[in-house]
């Protein structure tokens, strides 16, 4: 590998001006090239002069510098004859590489001429039609739902802890319930959502004092309400446990 060229702009590592500056010093880098993959497995790309990328930068993000059409791509029954135009949207996540022409040499300082390449999505009327877009959505899923289980392993971990607090101070859980992740009434540290937890005991009223002690040390507690039922709250809570433990069974 030539220690003067330019091979790779890493995701995430440069913004605008810290890209332009790249190119700027390197003016071997005569072209960019935006690449997308169809339905099909097929690539398209469109060649476009270093000059205009630069020039008009933030368009190639929006969608709106580069289009191709139909028929350089498979879109059965999405572009048609009348109906063509697919706009190449520059992929920012993922890195950029460079791919040279040794038989090309720049006049301007005896490097080969090179082209850079950029991942794009393709969109043809609002909506994204490229193998891209079907692999991104698949990996933000996955994600979600990882973070989901971390999540709830999490909740477990916390509610344990308390739940034990309880018991190993002479109380005694009769009923506790996970309600998930929900948006706040208010920002509380920063936090708009946060995941809620029920647990119903009975105890002596010192558990309270320790319970809520060890609440306000745990950083992972953002907000606590500890009260006690009357006789119609009892009567009322007994009673939409067992409505929830029919419907479960159904």
């Amino acid at each position: 590998m030539n220690k003067e060229l330019l091979y790779c702009i890493p995701a995430g590592q440069y913004g605008k001006e810290g890209v332009l500056s790249l190119l700027t010093q390197h003016p071997e880098i005569r072209f960019v090239s935006l690449v997308g993959i169809d339905l099909a497995g097929n690539d398209t790309d469109e060649k476009i002069p270093i000059e205009i990328f630069m020039k008009d930068y933030e368009d190639f993000f929006a969608g709106k510098a580069v289009q191709t059409d139909g028929s350089s791509v498979v879109f059965m029954n999405i572009a048609t004859l009348n109906d063509a135009r697919v706009d190449m949207v520059a992929d920012s996540t993922v890195n950029w590489y460079v791919d040279y022409n040794d038989e090309n040499i720049s006049d301007e300082n005896g490097r080969p001429v090179g082209t850079l390449r950029i991942p794009c999505f393709l969109i043809h009327n609002g909506k994204f039609i490229d193998s891209r877009s079907v692999l991104k959505k698949s990996c933000e899923y996955v994600s979600e739902k990882l973070k989901k289980l971390l999540s709830d392993a999490q909740v477990k971990e916390v509610a344990d802890k308390f739940q034990g607090v309880i018991t190993e101070n002479g109380g005694q859980i009769v009923n506790s319930e996970a309600w998930g992740l929900k948006k706040l009434a208010y920002p509380i540290q920063k936090k708009t959502t946060g995941f809620y937890f029920l647990i119903e005991f009975t105890g002596e009223g010192s558990i309270v004092n320790t319970l809520e002690t060890q609440y306000r040390r745990d950083e992972r507690i953002i907000r606590f309400l500890t009260f006690k039922q009357d006789k119609f709250a009892v009567e009322y809570s007994e009673k939409r446990r067992a409505k929830l433990s029919n419907k479960q069974e159904e």
